[in-house]
């Protein structure tokens, strides 16, 4: 039997995120869960310039923790965060950084305005490098996993041999 009702369970959760905000650390903050399953379908919109552009509450909130973080990266952020909103790698790997720009502008431009307006350091130059190296690794990966099926589909040795042989090619390339 539950003894609170849902107004005053709202304003104890208010409440303690707002103890948390002000009383807590980083690190503590990095650990906290803050939301249950039933949240984990709320989006949030990245830019006001751009409401279309929205992902997951969750994750948005995971990169501004991360943004709030001296030891992490702008590009890590943006990598984590566009590869939420353009997921499949043959879109990339299909694509140089002008054409990435013209084709998806508006979650480009939403993630770097988010970005941008919690990183000063980041800036546009930084944004389009990255996404031509995204587009850039896309593609090595895609032709190394096309290559590495090929040897697989023409290769009759046994499974031992083929284990083996996968292990090698994967840390040949490095």
């Amino acid at each position: 039997m539950n003894t609170f009702d849902d107004d005053k369970i709202s304003k104890y959760v208010s409440l303690s995120l707002n103890t948390l905000r002000l009383f807590g650390n980083l690190k503590t903050l990095e650990n906290l869960e803050l939301f249950n399953e039933e949240d984990d379908q709320m989006v949030g919109i990245l830019s006001p310039s751009y409401p279309k552009v929205v992902v997951n509450s969750r994750i948005k909130n995971e990169i501004t923790l991360m943004l709030k973080n001296p030891k992490q990266s702008s590009s890590s952020a943006f990598r984590r965060l566009i590869g939420n909103l353009i997921t499949e790698t043959n879109q990339w790997s299909a694509r140089n950084g002008k054409s990435m720009i013209s084709d998806f502008g508006e979650e480009i431009y939403a993630v770097f305005d988010f970005i941008s307006s919690k990183r000063e350091d980041f800036s546009w130059g930084s944004c389009k490098a990255l996404i031509r190296q995204i587009c850039n690794e896309s593609r090595r990966d895609e032709k190394r996993n096309n290559t590495f099926k090929s040897i697989h589909q023409h290769d009759t040795s046994t499974s031992e041999e083929q284990s083996l042989s996968s292990t090698m090619f994967r840390f040949s390339n490095f």
